[in-house]
């Protein structure tokens, strides 16, 4: 059906996965290039990712541990 298809799809698989808060982060992720199949880099988020595939989706090139990176702290006012 139309659902299977569409729960195929690397952003959503990516979402599922926990590898982004929402779908339309797991989008922006899979377009700028940080999510791998395979090891192979992808950008197409309308990638249908195989059964066999699905274990092997992760963060291309390096390693985040999070979701969000840590935002910097601002100085103190007055220092």
């Amino acid at each position: 059906s139309v659902r299977d298809v569409l729960d195929r799809r690397l952003q959503t698989i990516a979402y599922k996965r926990h590898l982004a808060k929402t779908v339309r982060q797991a989008r922006q992720y899979i377009t700028h290039g940080h999510i791998s199949v395979s090891g192979v880099k992808m950008s197409s988020p309308s990638y249908l990712v195989k059964f066999s595939e699905e274990e092997s989706l992760g963060w291309h090139g390096h390693a985040m541990e999070t979701e969000a990176k840590p935002r910097r702290e601002e100085p103190a006012a007055g220092a």
